[in-house]
């Protein structure tokens, strides 16, 4: 099988050798204030890992629609008028799993081959 020079090239994410590098700085005992990483700090909330464990014990699992749950845009939806005042419309909330794959569905949506397409700094590492 050919791969492609992008494949061949691929190297350590930045994000998690920076992890590494704090991690190791941290079991040695230097004072580190790690404001990276992209991992979350905080356990899941009781009430997700109870939903959560609930739908794995009907051990029937199945892929969600492209753009979301309607019961999870109604949710938004509501914590968005109670927040901010504002109404969305569910047609007009797309569901991703992270900002990287939320952005890179917008661009596929919206940019044509051989477009240019500028990201003005700061970026996100894996995209330099």
């Amino acid at each position: 099988m050919h791969l492609s020079q992008v494949a061949m090239n691929l190297g350590q994410s930045a994000t998690l050798r920076m992890n590494d590098i704090a991690r190791r700085l941290k079991a040695e005992g230097k004072p580190i204030i790690h404001l990276g990483g992209g991992e979350p700090v905080e356990k899941i909330p009781q009430a997700a890992f109870d939903a959560a464990l609930k739908k794995l014990e009907t051990r029937r699992i199945k892929y969600t629609p492209a753009g979301g749950l309607i019961e999870l845009k109604n949710e938004i939806i509501a914590y968005t008028e109670k927040k901010y005042g504002f109404k969305a419309e569910p047609k007009n909330i797309i569901i991703s799993g992270g900002a990287k794959q939320a952005i890179y569905n917008f661009l596929m949506a919206v940019v044509d081959p051989g477009s240019e397409v500028i990201f003005p700094a700061p970026y996100w590492v894996s995209y330099p």
